[in-house]
């Protein structure tokens, strides 16, 4: 078996996102030892991007992502400035490896969660959110093979992140449905699927309170005026070229996105 090189492997996932394709199956030298390894050469390549964080994103926080991926625990990644787009939106799907839409809560921070307010629980980071918001997430899995998914694979390449689109911010004060809602994709005008609002780790704010705690045990910072994506309510959805896709989740307003 080859030796993980990281030098290697940043190399490789620049040239991805330089020029996406399908990648199936993930290279095993591209694989690293362990988590903290991946998350240290994600850290890396966002670096390359020379872009900055925009927020952060934590995946395979509901039942039907991590039944549609095998996977079991939560990992997160970032969402880089200039990959944040409006409510209604359009995109080539020839500009992926293979694009997929996931619909979720996004939460938008009104004040920092810092490392030293450890350990943060959903009770915690209440008063920190300042909104939120119906939103899809864009992702490039590559063309996964989902029979033989390892997570360092997503860590290193950014949990996947490629984009996400945001419906209306609905202030906290207003009182978004988040435990209670519903929330729906549709594709041409026909729903797909459906889920509780609360299908990630049973409410956003859990979710929150681990991105808090995991940032914090790697030194990364959670800010005022961070976004927050909190994990697709249902599985990934692949589209096809033609398609008009619609989300709404918990009455927030909804979001559209053709595809083409």
């Amino acid at each position: 078996m080859t030796a993980f090189d990281p030098d290697k492997t940043l190399a490789f996932i620049g040239e991805l996102r330089r020029k996406p394709r399908v990648v199936r199956p993930w290279p095993a030298e591209h694989l690293p030892p362990d988590e903290d390894n991946a998350y240290r050469l994600q850290a890396r390549v966002i670096a390359a991007t020379g872009n900055d964080i925009a927020g952060w994103k934590v995946g395979l926080t509901s039942a039907a992502i991590r039944a549609q991926t095998g996977l079991s625990e939560p990992i997160y990644g970032p969402v880089l400035a200039g990959k944040v787009h409006a409510s209604q939106h359009e995109l080539r799907s020839d500009d992926f490896g293979r694009l997929g839409i996931e619909l979720e809560i996004a939460l938008f921070l009104g004040a920092d969660l810092p490392a030293g307010g450890a350990p943060w629980t959903a009770q915690s980071v209440a008063p920190a959110v300042a909104a939120a918001a119906t939103s899809f997430e864009l992702i490039d899995d590559r063309g996964a093979d989902y029979s033989r998914l390892d997570a360092k694979q997503l860590i290193v390449d950014g949990s996947w992140q490629a984009g996400v689109q945001i419906g209306r911010k609905v202030p906290m004060t207003a009182k978004p449905d988040l435990e209670n809602g519903t929330g729906a994709l549709t594709v041409n005008g026909k729903v797909v699927a459906s889920a509780p609002a609360n299908a990630g780790m049973g409410h956003c704010f859990n979710v929150l309170a681990w991105l808090a705690n995991r940032l914090a045990r790697d030194g990364k910072p959670l800010r005022k005026d961070m976004l927050v994506m909190t994990g697709s309510i249902i599985a990934a959805y692949f589209p096809e070229r033609g398609q008009t896709l619609g989300g709404e989740i918990a009455g927030m307003g909804p979001i559209g996105l053709k595809i083409l």
